[in-house]
């Protein structure tokens, strides 16, 4: 699928979709001064603006080579054709300068709040994850894999509702049946996030993401930044009978004991790499909190 074509096609679905012009921008950004950068990404600087009475974050790409129009379509495309409450919203794109503009979301990214969230917090945080999976990867006549779910592409607002963002490497996927793969030449994702089935066949899926989701969970009922050896880790303190307690993140709070072990135990069944059967459903009553 071409996603140039897609996004113009796509146009009529659109809603409240604004084109920009770079003098626009560089007004909302007091010329993209650098008291204004709140971010960098990969394929670019982010600046805070106010815009037509908005506050509003204007991401940049990098528009020498390939990959940065690459991600720039890829994610006005897909943001442009979604609306869900804890998906970032996209306001409007600069074809010109490659911009695209989102809401702005005052807390910043839940890498950045991680150890400072209530219990309350983080249980609310992974419901409303998986509502925005939900609604991805059951979306028509395509699903959509975000492919590089990580708490830096998670972002809160004032009262630390979570949105999920940064679409550039998502990718679309045919719904057949029950399936829909779709080969993939490069993985693409963040180390530690991906899912290692993923990397080893090449063949992106639904459960890529079902994979990243469970090392999240892990990192939001434990406290850990580092996910290197988290599943390992988590498994060996579950089998020591004098310390499951003290699994979870005492920042956190009086952890409901019974509720949150369970979210650990499907937190290591989204990560399992031996049978991919093994994995839940997003839909299943296991989530029930």
């Amino acid at each position: 699928m071409n996603p140039t074509a897609s996004r113009e096609q796509n146009r009529q679905h659109q809603v409240n979709i604004i084109e920009l012009s770079y003098y626009e921008l560089k007004q909302a950004t007091n010329n993209f001064h650098h008291s204004n950068k709140i971010g960098q990404g990969g394929f670019g600087p982010v600046y805070f603006g106010k815009l037509r009475g908005q506050n509003v974050a204007v991401k940049m790409f990098n528009p020498h080579g390939r990959q940065g129009h690459f991600k720039f379509e890829q994610e006005a495309l897909i943001l442009s054709s979604v609306r869900h409450p804890n998906i970032v919203k996209l306001f409007g794109l600069c074809s010109e300068s490659m911009a695209l503009v989102y809401e702005y979301l005052s807390n910043g990214s839940l890498e950045r709040n991680l150890r400072v969230l209530a219990w309350q917090d983080r249980v609310r945080i992974i419901q409303e994850v998986r509502s925005a999976l939900i609604y991805l990867h059951f979306n028509r006549p395509y699903a959509i894999v975000h492919s590089d779910i990580k708490p830096a592409n998670m972002l809160l607002d004032g009262h630390n509702m979570s949105r999920l963002g940064d679409f550039g490497t998502a990718r679309l996927l045919r719904q057949a049946g029950k399936k829909n793969i779709n080969r993939m030449t490069i993985p693409m994702g963040t180390t530690g996030y991906m899912d290692p089935i993923y990397l080893k066949t090449q063949m992106l899926s639904t459960q890529a993401d079902i994979y990243s989701f469970g090392i999240i969970i892990l990192q939001l009922l434990t406290g850990r930044e580092s996910v290197f050896g988290i599943t390992d880790e988590v498994k060996k303190w579950i089998g020591n009978k004098e310390c499951p307690r003290r699994i979870f993140d005492e920042n956190a709070g009086s952890w409901p004991y019974v509720e949150a072990k369970q979210l650990l135990c499907v937190a290591l069944q989204c990560c399992d790499c031996d049978e991919l059967k093994r994995r839940p459903s997003l839909t299943s009553g296991c989530w029930g909190l």
